[in-house]
């Protein structure tokens, strides 16, 4: 929500309009900080620690009814909002830019509200973790196949504001495709919920894709319900070499025809990336026996019955018969494959450690990633020659 700042919490002593105008009674105490203080600190910076903002409160509901409160006063005193979930992004979205607005942080609604294994559904308050409800899901045999490196302190409603994506989004689609249903303070403090249950709707208009990665524009997301899916028993992960971006995304096509839906990731890495991986953990290593300019991880997912292994290694065969890979290794346990990962997951945190870095979230068509790569580097050449 966007608005210009006229009045805060009386504690912080300022005035609007001749009068003082009082936030409502429960969102005093702990939940209220003084955007001067150094408990703001941590809401006022980014995860990459190369933005930073200013406001002139933060405040922490600790209910749905709270935040209604909450943003009730603000549209009456005219108060501008920036929302905030785990602030683990890295766009700067859940920044605020002005020393007049407040941040509304969820991190106290943080419960998973419940799980349905008949329906294949959980719900959850919008501040929950997104590992906590992946935890949640598989305890029940099920999972939540939204995977991002920020999992650990990333919540869901975070991820809804912003439609994430992650390494599943091949099989699984992007946050929009595993959302059931919100529920959503609107912007005069009404409450709205969609939460039914139900994947098959067609009542006329879909209120929730118009909340999914409105970023806190058209309301404040409470609380969120997903669709889950069956835990798969097999999962086989492979880290490969190749000779270019144009070779991986040749190889991309040839195992999504030989392996159809199995493939729940594919991710692809220039060989200079590594360096900021080390970084975060020195003694990550490739696990490649030779130099390639292009790294790959692969995994296949499914349940009993189909030989997931095999298949994985049969196309992988069949890769470096034709020269399409330059080698390749096969996990032969969790912990490998938790290694190749790690390599994958280490580039982000790199980022933050060496300093300020471009970031980008770019889509284009697949056949056009190696062409969007080839011109990215020539404008860092040209812009940024001498920088590592």
């Amino acid at each position: 929500m966007i608005g210009p700042m006229t009045t805060v919490h009386p504690s912080l002593q300022r005035e609007a309009s001749g009068a003082i105008v009082e936030l409502p009674a429960q969102l005093a105490g702990d939940a209220l900080i003084d955007g001067r203080s150094p408990l703001a600190e941590r809401y006022l910076i980014d995860w990459g620690r190369d933005r930073r903002g200013s406001a002139r409160f933060i405040v922490r509901p600790g209910s749905v009814e709270d935040v209604q409160a909450f943003v009730r006063w603000c549209s009456q005193s005219g108060v501008a909002i920036v929302v905030q979930g785990g602030n683990t992004g890295l766009a700067g979205g859940a920044i605020p830019d002005s020393s007049d607005c407040a941040v509304l942080s969820l991190e106290r609604l943080n419960r998973i509200r419940c799980v349905d294994p008949l329906d294949f559904t959980l719900q959850a308050d919008a501040g929950a973790v997104l590992q906590d409800v992946k935890d949640a899901a598989e305890a029940s045999d099920m999972i939540f196949p939204l995977a991002l490196g920020a999992q650990g302190s990333c919540t869901i409603g975070g991820n809804v504001a912003t439609n994430a994506g992650g390494i599943n989004v091949l099989r699984y689609g992007m946050t929009r495709d595993l959302v059931l249903g919100l529920e959503t303070v609107l912007p005069d403090g009404t409450l709205w919920s969609g939460m039914n249950g139900l994947r098959k709707d067609n009542r006329g208009y879909s209120l929730k894709q118009l909340m999914i990665s409105s970023e806190g524009t058209l309301g404040v997301v409470t609380g969120v319900e997903v669709r889950l899916s069956p835990r798969p028993t097999q999962v086989e992960t492979a880290y490969v070499g190749l000779g270019s971006f144009r070779q991986a995304c040749e190889l991309f096509r040839m195992a999504r025809h030989f392996c159809s839906d199995l493939l729940s990731a594919f991710e692809v890495i220039g060989e200079e990336c590594l360096s900021l991986a080390h970084l975060i953990d020195p003694n990550l290593r490739s696990p490649l026996t030779q130099e390639c300019p292009v790294h790959a991880i692969v995994e296949l997912a499914c349940g009993p019955g189909i030989d997931a292994g095999g298949l994985l290694e049969t196309m992988l065969a069949r890769a470096l018969e034709t020269d399409l890979i330059k080698d390749g290794v096969v996990a032969q346990s969790r912990s490998q494959a938790a290694a190749f990962w790690a390599i994958r997951e280490g580039l982000v945190e790199g980022q933050a450690r060496r300093g300020f870095h471009v970031r980008t979230d770019l889509s284009v068509r697949l056949s056009q990633v190696p062409k969007l790569i080839e011109q990215a580097r020539a404008c860092i050449v040209q812009g940024w020659a001498g920088h590592p």
